[in-house]
């Protein structure tokens, strides 16, 4: 390597971490501005890992291999289900964002494998996630003057969306979170890591507060029950802490959870105009929209007019729930729209793009302070959250797992690699 292209090399952690942090901007605020800057970052970024030679020579995995196979199904079997069915509606053309950001994604992940930069490009999105998230809270507190505490008050709720602060920040704190276990004596890390955990809290809605409490729990149950000198000090003063978290965060969230149980009763009595109602009758429309067409599914230009709205005017449901139903982009479950979108293929291919990491973080991932049960439970906590949303349907949210996953790919792969040589 020349000195020039050596020089070059020494930029690409650089450019990383602008462009990356840069990107996670607009995944927050969707102001134009910031969308402009943020995503042309993010494409130098890209590129420039891309054109530049590595500083040594490296070769993909296997594990790298297959993860860029997996996703690669999983958008290729979306693509197929939408090219193969015309006429190409509005509806069905937006939502081909979303595959396609994934495919951009990739080739980030290409470009940190490339340059060996899994750690870094896993604590620059901890930071910038939670970071933005911090932007947020901050700029409405200045121009808005919320009581910060309240319940009343949902962070992101006037500038930027309540579903993508929910997302985005508990995945950057759970990154931050995994981070500190790794760098166990730096202080730095630890207070990133209780940053995150307050904006999670203060967020005050119960996707957070569930993602960000499947990866504690999946933590602390190996720092209590696991095979490793842990005195019984540390584990009461882990067990108390964490349960003082989970605790905290259930107070904060006291009038969604009044919610939820006047939203149950509601349904008792045949009410299923409220969000638990809502979510539950979507539930039952998808099944028996895969009932219909259970290998093919119905596309995404034609899941609405042909199937979902006929099937929501057949019901008996009230005119309000219906026209809601019939507004609402997705069917409010992953699961069930992977397979209504692209049938049975689209479904296990969508489960894979989740499982993979999910098996590779706690067989590969070095364990010292538990840094793979931590980062094993995001990844549950993920994967639960979907149940109750369809997150791969928004720019956003799809953006912003894909850089979270990829990134404990590259890592994960790395340490199996060192290991096995």
């Amino acid at each position: 390597m020349t000195s020039t292209q050596n020089g070059m090399a020494r930029w690409v952690p650089v450019a990383m971490a602008l462009g990356t942090g840069l990107a996670a901007g607009p995944l927050l605020m969707e102001v134009d501005w910031l969308v402009r800057v943020g995503f042309g970052a993010f494409l130098l970024a890209t590129a420039f890992m891309l054109v530049v030679r590595p500083a040594y020579s490296v070769k993909y995995h296997q594990y790298e291999k297959a993860w860029l196979v997996i996703v690669l199904v999983y958008v290729s079997i979306f693509l197929a289900s939408f090219l193969l069915r015309p006429p190409y509606l509005q509806d069905g053309i937006w939502r081909l964002s979303a595959p396609g950001l994934m495919l951009l994604v990739l080739l980030w992940f290409h470009g940190i494998v490339r340059h060996q930069l899994g750690w870094l490009a896993m604590k620059v999105c901890g930071i910038a996630f939670v970071g933005w998230g911090w932007v947020v809270i901050a700029l409405e507190w200045l121009k808005f003057h919320p009581d910060l505490l309240s319940p009343a008050y949902k962070g992101g709720m006037y500038l930027s969306g309540i579903g993508h602060m929910g997302t985005i920040v508990p995945l950057g704190a759970g990154l931050l979170f995994i981070v500190a276990l790794r760098e166990r004596k730096s202080l730095t890390w630890w207070s990133l890591a209780f940053f995150g955990l307050v904006l999670v809290v203060l967020l005050k809605k119960r996707t957070p507060l569930a993602l960000y409490g499947f990866e504690v729990a999946a933590w602390g149950m190996w720092a209590l029950f696991g095979k490793h000198g842990v005195s019984v000090l540390k584990r009461g003063l882990i067990f108390f802490t964490l349960a003082g978290v989970l605790l905290a965060g259930a107070y904060t969230q006291r009038d969604m959870i009044r919610a939820a149980i006047n939203d149950y009763r509601l349904a008792e009595k045949g009410n299923y105009v409220t969000s638990l109602g809502l979510r539950y009758q979507m539930f039952w429309f998808g099944v028996n929209l895969i009932k219909e067409k259970p290998l093919t599914g119905w596309g995404p230009s034609a899941y609405k007019p042909e199937g979902l709205w006929p099937l929501v005017d057949k019901s008996g449901m009230p005119d309000s729930g219906k026209k809601l139903i019939k507004k609402f982009t997705h069917l409010h479950n992953q699961y069930i729209m992977d397979w209504v979108l692209s049938g049975i293929f689209g479904f296990l291919s969508g489960l894979a793009v989740l499982l993979y990491p999910l098996w590779l973080v706690w067989r590969r991932t070095p364990s010292g302070m538990g840094e793979h049960a931590a980062a094993a439970g995001l990844i549950i906590g993920l994967m639960f959250v979907m149940f109750f949303g369809a997150l791969f349907t928004y720019t956003y949210t799809t953006t912003a797992i894909m850089l979270t996953l990829s990134s404990l790919v590259a890592i994960a792969s790395r340490e199996s690699e060192r290991r096995d040589s």
